[in-house]
């Protein structure tokens, strides 16, 4: 869970590098967490499930706090995605939406028995398994292809700049190992 939610964070991170520079960005993201965590600690705390014991109770709330989590960053990374017409289809825009397809799925298994209980179990029991049949897809889909040419021109950087850097980088090092 550690992994997804890293992996899910960094991705994150990069679709959206120059919108940190937004007042209201960072607020948006750390309210749409906040609000998770608060909904998810209120529900482990105030309707823990009734047959479970204090450590059980706290295990499904933190798999839900993190299901939760992982749902709402992939929804709020979707719509602003399209709202701001970022481009698709790159690999950390791969890595949000299979995890948010993911835990998505698990939420709706969840969900569905809490409002219908055991109804629809049939169908519900194979939900969580197809989310990420549905993830791997994505990601097998996304990855399969090569990556675009990522090297020192598109970082703006010639063969003098990088051997200045890496000269600078050995004296910085000389001088650590003197001290």
């Amino acid at each position: 869970m550690a992994l997804m939610v890293g992996a899910v964070r960094e991705s994150f991170l990069r679709i959206f590098v120059g919108f940190n520079s937004l007042r209201w960005f960072p607020w948006l993201v750390r309210s749409v967490i906040g609000a998770v965590v608060f909904y998810s600690a209120w529900k482990a705390l105030y309707a823990p499930p009734v047959q479970s014991s204090r450590i059980t109770a706290f295990l499904i709330g933190a798999e839900f706090t993190f299901r939760w989590g992982i749902a709402a960053i992939g929804f709020l990374s979707m719509v602003l995605m399209w709202l701001f017409e970022l481009p698709r289809h790159t690999r950390e825009d791969a890595v949000v939406s299979g995890c948010g397809l993911a835990s998505i799925a698990f939420v709706a298994t969840v969900l569905s028995r809490s409002f219908f209980g055991t109804r629809f179990t049939f169908f519900t029991q194979y939900l969580p398994d197809v989310g990420y049949f549905v993830a791997a897809w994505v990601w097998i889909k996304t990855f399969l292809h090569p990556a675009e040419e990522f090297g020192l021109k598109e970082l703006g950087l010639d063969a003098e700049q990088v051997a200045q850097e890496l000269r600078r980088y050995g004296e910085a090092a000389r001088r650590i190992l003197r001290k």
